[in-house]
């Protein structure tokens, strides 16, 4: 498998210095890569959302307690 840089490398050669079959080639390693970091841009953005979630009900949770403290302190505690 051809490297992402190696692949921009290959697709910038003249097209009219390569055999049909060498551009070939080419095309499908360009597929292979476009098909690779397309799922790698899927996996980052699942974690990011992962990590937003999980950001947003620690925040949650956080605002939660604080807000069951301060009635505690003040007093104004229905439980």
């Amino acid at each position: 498998m051809l490297g992402y840089t190696d692949i921009l490398n290959q697709l910038r050669i003249d097209p009219g210095q390569r055999t049909l079959g060498e551009l070939l080639q080419d095309r499908e390693a360009a597929l292979h890569e476009i098909r690779l970091l397309r799922r790698e841009i899927e996996r980052l953005r699942h974690a990011l959302e992962d990590q937003y979630s999980l950001r947003i009900s620690r925040c949650v949770s956080v605002n939660s307690l604080s807000l069951g403290l301060g009635r505690v302190l003040s007093g104004t505690n229905k439980d």
